[in-house]
């Protein structure tokens, strides 16, 4: 522990920072996916933090209802763009979307 918010981590192949009130380890994953990286987890785990605390607020059932709690209409007669698609091991497929026409 380096101080009450930030971790030194021994890695197999490198150590690592921590820092749990920036939500930061130099390995570079917990800053950018804001999910704990293992690093994260065992610094928090040490400071006796449960692992849903680490995780950044944009990830909770909170914000998911929040983001689905108004209702979503389409644009009814409007023409969607045009978009190829391409599933894994499938030939390239072009459709072409009427909202309404249906």
């Amino acid at each position: 522990m380096i101080d009450g918010w930030r971790f030194f981590v021994e890695g197999v192949k490198k150590d690592y920072v921590v820092d749990l009130e920036h939500q930061k380890c130099d390995c570079g994953v917990y800053a950018v996916e804001k999910i704990s990286c293992s690093h994260a987890i065992a610094a928090g785990s040490y400071a006796g933090l449960h692992i849903s605390t680490l995780v950044c607020h944009v990830y909770s059932k909170g914000t998911l209802f929040a983001g689905y709690s108004e209702n979503i209409y389409p644009c009814v007669g409007q023409q969607v763009e045009a978009r190829k698609c391409f599933p894994p091991g499938r030939e390239e497929i072009k459709m072409t979307i009427l909202i309404g026409a249906i």
